[in-house]
């Protein structure tokens, strides 16, 4: 399970790509074909920033997460209109190998509307209100990939508030047959539509269960430093340590170890050692193998 999150805290645009504030995952695209896209303190559903779009007709302007690997899929995000358009406008759209899998637009008519693979001319759902402008909205989306039977639900709200205004739900969408592996926020399309919104506090999650909720506010990454180090007493016995430390992270109450067997890993090369440790703590059953073992240790801090 991997939950993506972006607070746009960073301060700037070319910052969303590249810096983690407070737990942010950095996008691995942005792209501002024509109009603009700034960090801005306009509006901010969650700290003092969100990101406001200014799009122009026939061209993209838009944030992406790529290499993603999900077959239930969840997303959530807090977006800031003025003005709808009166012409169809994409706010969020996921892709498998390049073809979609499901998309939220705003309709010509104003109202949320939910796309899978049948495509625009045939939409899955349509809200029944029009959609709310000139206040924080939190959108929702969750569905499973599946060419026939696929689950999707669809829900937004006002601010953080947890009683929907309009939602969907239904068990035979269309979402393909290949796992989601990028997911897009803006302007993906070019369509003619130029009136300027805002985003902020999106969240994305790769094995969702359901809707994900609203924003829960993204803890610091502990700062982890090796104390004592008790080498294992053979190459190949198990009977190593360490001691780790580290200072307390703002709003955490609890903490948990990973580790992980490689010098330079990736989120999904760890596994989880201890949950509930406080520091310092103790990492037992480190061993040395035959040609040595490399450890990389980590602490998660918990809300």
């Amino acid at each position: 399970m991997t939950r993506l999150t972006q607070s746009f805290e960073s301060g700037t645009l070319a910052a969303l790509s590249t810096s983690n504030p407070s737990g942010d995952t950095p996008f691995n695209t942005v792209t501002v074909a024509g109009g603009s896209s700034a960090v801005d303190s306009t509006h901010a559903s969650q700290g003092t920033k969100s990101v406001k779009i200014t799009p122009t007709s026939g061209t993209v302007n838009n944030f992406r997460w790529t290499g993603l690997t999900s077959t239930a899929f969840g997303a959530s995000f807090y977006i800031w209109m003025d003005t709808l358009s009166s012409v169809e406008t994409w706010i969020c759209n996921t892709t498998a190998g390049g073809t979609r899998a499901a998309m939220l637009v705003i309709s010509s008519t104003n109202k949320l509307r939910l796309i899978d693979t049948r495509g625009v001319g045939t939409p899955v759902w349509t809200a029944t209100n029009t959609f709310p402008t000139s206040q924080w909205v939190r959108v929702e989306m969750y569905f499973t990939v599946n060419a026939s039977t696929a689950t999707q639900s669809v829900a937004y709200y006002l601010g953080d508030s947890t009683t929907a205004t309009d939602s969907f739900t239904s068990s035979a969408g269309q979402t393909g047959s290949t796992a989601v592996d990028t997911v897009i926020f803006g302007k993906a399309d070019s369509g003619t539509y130029a009136s300027a919104f805002w985003f902020d506090g999106i969240q994305a999650e790769t094995a969702a269960s359901g809707l994900l909720g609203p924003w829960v506010t993204q803890l610091t990454t502990p700062t982890v430093s090796s104390g004592t180090l008790v080498n294992p007493t053979t190459s190949v016995s198990t009977d190593g340590s360490v001691v780790i430390s580290w200072s307390a992270v703002s709003n955490a109450t609890s903490y948990e170890a990973w580790k992980a067997t490689k010098a330079s890993p990736l989120q999904s090369d760890f596994t989880l050692v201890a949950t509930g440790v406080t520091s310092p703590y103790t990492v037992t059953g480190l061993s040395a193998a035959s040609s040595g073992t490399t450890y990389s240790l980590g602490i998660k801090a918990k809300a």
